[in-house]
C-alpha cells in the first residue's frame, strides 16, 4: 500500500506535477514522493556551479545556504529556502518561487536545470 503524504499542500503539488507529460515532471515528481528524510538538500555552492546567468533552477526538495552565489539573474524554485539561502539569493539579484509557480509559468519545462 502506497504511503499518501501528511502535507495537504506537498500533496496537492505532487498531484499537479502528475498530471503533466513532460520527463521533468515526472521526475520532480519521483524525488518529491520520497520520505522527507531523504529528500533533496541543495546548496548555493552547487547551484553557483552548474547553473548559468540568468537560468532558471529546479531544487525538487530544500535550498540551504553554504556557499556563495554570485551569477545574476538566477531564478530558483524549490519546495523550501533556508532563511540564509533566501537572504543571499536576494543579496545576489536571483529570484525565488515555488515550484507550482514555476510549473504555471513553464509547463514544458524549457531550459530549466533540475539539480539534486
Amino acid at each position: 500500500m502506497k504511503r499518501t503524504k501528511d502535507n495537504p499542500v506537498l500533496a496537492s503539488l505532487i498531484s499537479g506535477l502528475g498530471a503533466q507529460k513532460k520527463p521533468i515532471w515526472k521526475r520532480v515528481v519521483s524525488e518529491l514522493s520520497r520520505p522527507r528524510r531523504s529528500q533533496v538538500e541543495v546548496n548555493l555552492s552547487k547551484i553557483e556551479k552548474y547553473a548559468d546567468e540568468g537560468a532558471t533552477v529546479l531544487v525538487p526538495g530544500t535550498v540551504l545556504g553554504s556557499g556563495t552565489l554570485t551569477k545574476k539573474g538566477i531564478t530558483i524554485a524549490a519546495l523550501r529556502f533556508s532563511g540564509s539561502a533566501k537572504k543571499l539569493i536576494a543579496q545576489s539579484g536571483g529570484k525565488m518561487t515555488s515550484i507550482g509557480d514555476l510549473l504555471k509559468s513553464n509547463p514544458q519545462g524549457k531550459s530549466v536545470v533540475l539539480l539534486k
